[in-house]
């Protein structure tokens, strides 16, 4: 058994020590290419395994897999394969019928799947001939990445893509990801030794969570109403992409200059998500927020590969005028942004860079004890992004036209939503619990409609704050 790995730090073995049947740490990103008259379009199993076996270097990730102590009394550590059987990672799929249902069971099915990291920490799905799909070209070939967010967070897998796919043939030009973190390999302790760090560990991890909670305590928002998104989950997932240009965005923005990208998508969904309530009759008086992820790489000195922390970012959702809400959104991000950088300058140690395996794993058991059924909630949903860049990406010589990147629910977190961009394409994915969108009309297609047209009300307002003042005409005096 190999004595020599890669130590897991804490912030990365959370992933998998927390893990239950109701938290499942998948990581999906997923690459839409237009396999029409190309190579990729009669896709065979061999095929797909040789393009795989000449990228297995793109990242370490693709040779690892994970060894853990006896009981979790140690940290875990990564091993490195040489020999890898890429024909257990690669599936090959073609979808037989037409519309979005086949594509979809298919990713739900890979997302809320847990992974066996002690035999796999990837595996890449091809699936084929898809059609009658909106946004997406007849005979289009989707691939499915996953991994483990313990081995890295969104952005990690982002660089991951943008190296697997920057070559339009079989060769590979010998691209690789961007480390995210990192250490060296390191000789294994024996359990006695880990076990009886775990102690001064253990004590550090309380001093540095008290120290972080009355860090935090001054800067505190008031928890939001729970909804119907803000319950008990199944896994049982419906997912969906509204795809956009990205032109049309920037519109709205010309109106605003102030504003980002990202915070006229943080208002679709605010207007998206009160509108929906509204529509069920359970809009609340108080408004809603969203946890929104920040990428911290850069800005604090850790192994660990999962380098964002996380925001609660208020939607004003009480806001009637939307152009009015889009600007207080903008203050609300740009107020969260701040309080990160003001915790990043006053950074020392945080509570999941020391915490032992043992504690990871009480963390988890207590999290499947919590209530689900308060009347409050620190936040309401997720709104992710993550920029897939400018660059060309390719499959056996079909170009990429798009990404997208579903991600799994959580107990009392069961509307999830991620943006994504590849070029001048923006896709919105919504991942739902089947059960809070349950509706016959249906429900998840309602939402996406929504979203869209709460982008058209403020492309709307930003055409006519455009639309310069009309002269008046000056009277004439009547002549005397």
């Amino acid at each position: 058994m190999p004595r020599i790995g890669v130590r897991v730090p804490p912030r990365d073995a959370i992933n998998v020590l927390a893990e239950s049947d109701h938290v499942i740490a998948n990581l999906v990103d997923v690459l839409v290419v237009d396999a029409a008259g190309t190579d990729a379009a009669d896709l065979t199993h061999d095929v797909a395994c040789a393009w795989m076996r000449a990228r297995l270097d793109v990242d370490p990730v693709f040779r690892r897999r994970m060894r853990r102590r006896f009981a979790d009394l140690g940290d875990p550590f990564w091993i490195t394969d040489r020999e890898v059987d890429v024909a257990d990672h690669v599936v090959v799929e073609r979808i037989t019928e037409p519309g979005w249902s086949g594509v979809e069971r298919h990713i739900a099915h890979v997302m809320a799947t847990p992974m066996v990291l002690e035999r796999s920490t990837w595996e890449i799905h091809f699936l084929t001939g898809i059609r009658d799909v909106a946004g997406v070209p007849d005979g289009a070939t989707v691939v499915v990445v996953k991994v483990h967010h313990s081995s890295m967070d969104g952005l990690g897998l982002v660089s991951v893509m943008r190296a697997l796919f920057a070559d339009p043939g079989m060769a590979h030009g010998g691209a690789t990801s961007t480390p995210r973190g990192g250490s060296a390999p390191t000789m294994m302790r024996p359990l006695w030794r880990e076990a009886a760090s775990s102690v001064p560990r253990a004590i550090a991890f309380v001093r540095a969570m008290s120290a972080s909670r009355r860090a935090m305590a001054p800067r505190a928002h008031p928890p939001r109403p729970a909804t119907r998104f803000n319950s008990r989950i199944t896994l049982d997932h419906r997912i969906r992409v509204l795809f956009l240009d990205l032109p049309r965005i920037r519109a709205i923005k010309r109106a605003v200059p102030e504003v980002t990208v990202n915070d006229i998508l943080l208002t679709a969904v605010s207007l998206a998500m009160s509108r929906y309530l509204h529509d069920k009759g359970e809009e609340p008086v108080a408004t809603l927020s969203t946890t929104m992820p920040l990428d911290i790489d850069g800005a604090v000195d850790s192994p660990a590969a999962n380098r964002t922390t996380f925001v609660d970012v208020d939607l004003h959702t009480t806001e009637p005028e939307p152009m009015q809400r889009l600007r207080a959104v903008h203050g609300s991000a740009s107020e969260a942004k701040n309080r990160v950088k003001a915790m990043l300058d006053t950074h020392t140690v945080g509570p999941f860079d020391v915490a032992p395996a043992s504690v990871l794993r009480v963390i988890g058991a207590l999290s499947t004890m919590a209530p689900h059924d308060r009347p409050t909630v620190p936040s309401n949903t997720v709104v992710s992004n993550m920029p897939h860049g400018n660059d060309a990406l390719w499959f056996l010589g079909a170009p990429a036209v798009s990404a997208f990147m579903p991600m799994p629910t959580v107990d009392g977190m069961g509307l999830i939503h991620h943006v994504t961009s590849l070029g001048r394409r923006v896709s919105v994915t919504v991942t739902v619990d089947s059960t809070m969108m349950a509706d016959p009309d249906p429900d998840p297609d309602r939402y996406m409609r929504y979203l869209d047209d709460a982008l058209v009300v403020m492309e709307g307002a930003a055409a006519l704050a455009a639309e310069p003042a009309s002269t008046p005409v000056p009277a004439v005096a009547d002549k005397v």
